[in-house]
Parts: C-alpha cells; structure tokens; sequence
C-alpha cells in the first residue's frame, strides 16, 4: 500500500488519538499543530531512550525547543519536518559557538537554564544530540521516499501505528464493496468520482 504526504499526516493523526500521550480529553482535531508536533516528539523520545531512560531530554525542554524552531506550518508532517530541522540548527550553532551544550533557557523567566542537568551529565547532551539528528535524518528520509512507510513510522513511533494501518485498510476495503472508491487519472486511490474509475470489490480470498 502506498502513501501519499497526505495520508502520513492523517496517520499520525490517528496515532496521536490512538496513543493518547498528553493526559487531555481533547481530540486530535482540537489540539493545535505545536500541541501535537511536541506530542510526537514525546512518543518518539520515550521508545528512543527506552533502554536507558535516565538519557532522555526531559519534556519541558523538549517543548521549548519545539516552540523556538515552529513556523506556523498547519500540517502535522510538515511542522514536524521543520521542528526537527531546526532543533539540529540549534545543535549545529551550539557547537560552532564552542559551548559544551545547547543552552535552553525558560521563555519566560531567563535567569532559568532548563538544560543544567547536561552540565553534570554530558553523556545525556551526547545522547540527545544523537537521538535528534538520528530522529531528523529519519524522518526527512521517510517523506522523501514516500511509498509505503508504515514500518518506518512503527520504528519511529510504536505499535499504534499498526492498528491505524488496519484501520486504514479496513476503510479502503469497506469503500471499495460500496462502490465509493475510485482510481483517478493520476493513478491515486480517491473517493468515486468525476473523471475517476469505480474500483471493483476485491473478491480474492485465496487458493481453497
């Protein structure tokens, strides 16, 4: 099954649901994209750093960062692109400033480095640069290639994706048995339409 820009930003938007990583009773839909591009960056921080969580950059910094490198991008996968692209531009700049660290100060209060653990636990700052570098190369790699990328979006974000997936494909069989799914010009799979061809049933089941 092949996925379009489109479609990976409706996937995640149902892992987002179907993870439930910020404790909120807000849907998906009510969330503003910051919101959910953070709570992207949660999920794939707490599998990346599973093994050893002592290494994993506290949420507090993680959402400033995130604050800092958005750019009003309305689209969950294009926000998170850019996020991610700035957050190693970040990195990037610290170490050409000869720091020993990204120094990540609270917004509104200054006077507060939020990343001072990385002064006693260098081996944290290590990992956290490696872990978002690794994160950006990954995910800017997964929507250029496009195509089918459910097992990279698993590798990135966890066992949800796989009952999304189902769910997606359930969909897209239950439209094809109504006569609601159709093939345009393009070849993209889209509701039955003007200038589209119906898609018949899929009534394969196997050799008996």
């Amino acid at each position: 099954m092949n996925f379009s820009s489109a479609d990976v930003s409706t996937i995640l938007d149902r892992i987002l649901d179907k993870a439930a990583l910020i404790p909120s009773q807000e849907a998906v839909s009510e969330k503003n994209t910051l919101q959910l591009v953070v709570q992207l960056i949660k999920r794939w921080r707490d599998l990346y750093y599973a093994d050893d969580p002592t290494l994993a950059p506290i949420s507090i910094v993680l959402t400033t960062l995130a604050a800092h490198a958005y750019r009003g991008d309305q689209s969950v996968s294009k926000a998170l692109t850019s996020v991610l692209g700035g957050i190693v531009s970040f990195i990037e700049a610290s170490r050409r400033s000869g720091e020993r660290h990204l120094r990540v100060l609270n917004p509104s209060n200054l006077a507060e480095d939020l990343s001072e653990r990385w002064d006693t636990n260098p081996a944290a700052y290590e990992a956290f640069e490696e872990g978002m570098r690794d994160f950006h190369r990954r995910w800017a790699q997964l929507i250029a290639r496009g195509g089918n990328v459910n097992a990279e979006l698993e590798a990135l974000f966890g066992e949800p994706v796989s009952s999304v997936l189902k769910k997606r494909a359930k969909r897209i069989q239950d439209s094809r048995l109504a006569g609601k799914l159709g093939v345009a010009s393009s070849g993209i799979i889209t509701s039955a339409g003007p200038g589209a061809v119906k898609m018949r049933p899929n009534t394969f089941y196997g050799a008996e």
